[in-house]
């Protein structure tokens, strides 16, 4: 059994980002972070493994638009696209789960595998921000706290916008590494 990851991002410009990032800019006075880009997660369980696992989740795109639509997003299986940056930035993934709308998986994956023929053990989905800042000579621990405390943590007008603590939750999915 596996786990295979799909990221998906819209091919336009992905106004919710663009319009974060100027946020935290302008209006939170917050000039180190370098860039922002949002991804939908889906996390595909699967019988399978290694090369077969893969296929499987390539054919359910190719097959269906249940987890992405190809004429409007990106995808990538398993891995993020690179981000250009440079030793003196630090790129955080920080993984969205919204406790709100969560959608009836068990509906689609039997959707999927009466479309697609593909057995798929559990389903699900999140919103991931990949935050790049500037080093600015501090540890990656007190970065961190810095960058969950004023971008991403909403707590007043001046401090967090990405994850709304009443309804979301939140967790770094690797540490912090410079470019």
């Amino acid at each position: 059994m596996s786990v295979v990851s799909v990221y998906t991002m819209l091919k336009n410009t992905d106004l919710h980002s663009l319009s974060a990032q100027e946020a935290i800019h302008e209006m939170m006075a917050y000039p180190s972070l370098v860039s922002l880009r949002r991804f939908g997660l889906w996390e595909v369980t699967l019988a399978s493994s290694g090369d077969a696992a893969l296929n499987e989740v390539q054919q359910i795109i190719d097959q269906s638009y249940y987890l992405l639509n190809p004429n409007k997003e990106h995808y990538f299986i398993s891995n993020l696209p690179a981000t250009p940056t440079s030793s003196a930035h630090v790129r955080f993934l920080i993984k969205v789960t919204n406790r709100l709308l969560q959608p009836d998986y068990d509906a689609i994956i039997e959707k999927i595998e009466k479309r697609v023929g593909v057995k798929v053990n559990a389903l699900s989905y999140y919103l991931l921000w990949e935050v790049v800042v500037d080093r600015r000579n501090l540890s990656d621990t007190a970065l961190r706290a810095e960058v969950e405390k004023k971008v991403i943590a909403s707590a007043d007008r001046a401090h967090g916008i990405l994850i709304n603590p009443l309804y979301e939750t939140m967790s770094f999915l690797e540490p912090a590494y410079a470019g």
